[in-house]
């Protein structure tokens, strides 16, 4: 909070200059937190613009904000609020520019914050979600299988018993080339890095998982369980023709086992490919599934696809409460 007081105030005569500071008075504590409550209440009651809040009609006007602070006041500290002092921001043309420079201390102190405040349970999950922009950013990405489609990508550690983040990054670009685990097996090493030594158990998909990294994982005192792609390096050649052609039956199942690495092939629908250290390949379960007729029945499944299918969710799950109340600004 003292960072924010002191940036504010510092780029607001940076800006002004000497000659126009009359038009600013300098923030204070209470001045940023009420800011702030005044954000999170503008998604809770949500205007189609930002002057309704003080407009005079009655259908607009919103007491708890437009009594409390003016629209000149709250829009001045909205455009100076500021996490850093510019002029001692490296050139952009250093090789080692950080792309989020400018946020790096907020963002810094949030992830301290979500480590210190909450102890995860053992399964928690990890996958990508997409914070909405439509500005002009050379970070936004565009991925038009996503419900946000176009936005800053967040690489998310998830609990997968309550949704909460427990750690993530805004991906910013390429980072180096390590091809041995690729994009997604560095992100997932990254976002585990507190974890080494205390087995918690990681869900990911197979956008994240290759049988490379599930090694280090386990090598690192971490399990891991997620969807598998055929093109992987490593994937087992015995299983090729069971992901091609599909098994038999609707519920038949083969693997291959490598110590505590086991790869699955499952027949739904479709074939379906899970890998797992932490899952005895020989433990099954049954899943419900609709015939053509309406009816259902019961289906042997591999209990590391119903346990993919149950923990997989937490990043969904903190993406769902964090949308109900968007805070806009």
């Amino acid at each position: 909070m003292s960072t924010i007081i002191e940036q504010t105030n510092v780029y607001a005569r940076q800006v002004l200059g000497d000659d126009n500071m009359n038009r600013w008075t300098d923030v204070t504590e209470t001045d940023i937190l009420a800011f702030l409550g005044f954000a999170i209440l503008m998604g809770i009651n949500q205007l189609p613009a930002l002057a309704h809040y003080w407009r005079r009609d009655p259908y607009f006007h919103y007491s708890p904000i437009a009594d409390r602070i003016t629209r000149d006041r709250f829009i001045d500290i909205w455009r100076f609020l500021h996490f850093v002092d510019n002029s001692t921001l490296p050139n952009r043309s250093d090789p080692e520019y950080d792309r989020l420079c400018k946020v790096r201390p907020v963002i810094d102190s949030v992830l301290k914050a979500c480590k210190t405040n909450f102890s995860p349970h053992q399964r928690q999950s990890i996958d990508e979600a997409m914070i909405a922009f439509k500005g002009r950013n050379s970070m936004k990405q565009y991925m038009p299988k996503k419900p946000t489609k176009r936005g800053f990508k967040i690489w998310v550690r998830s609990d997968s018993t309550n949704g909460y983040i427990s750690q993530f990054e805004c991906y910013t670009g390429k980072q180096g080339s390590n091809v041995e685990v690729g994009l997604g097996g560095n992100v997932v090493k990254r976002l585990t890095r507190g974890l080494v030594g205390q087995y918690y158990h990681m869900f990911m998909d197979n956008f994240f998982s290759s049988i490379t990294l599930f090694r280090h994982l386990l090598e690192d005192g971490i399990y891991a369980t997620g969807t598998l792609r055929m093109n992987r390096k490593m994937f087992p050649n015995e299983l090729v023709p069971a992901v091609k052609r599909g098994l038999p039956s609707r519920g038949d199942i083969t693997f291959r086992q490598d110590g505590n690495l086991v790869v699955s092939v499952w027949q739904d629908t479709k074939p379906v490919v899970v890998m797992s250290t932490a899952h005895d390949p020989t433990s099954i379960t049954t899943v419900r599934r609709k015939k053509g007729d309406g009816s259902t029945i019961l289906v042997t499944c591999p209990q590391a696809i119903v346990d993919y299918n149950q923990h997989m969710g937490g990043v969904d799950r903190g993406d769902q409460y964090r949308k109900y109340y968007h805070v806009r600004m």
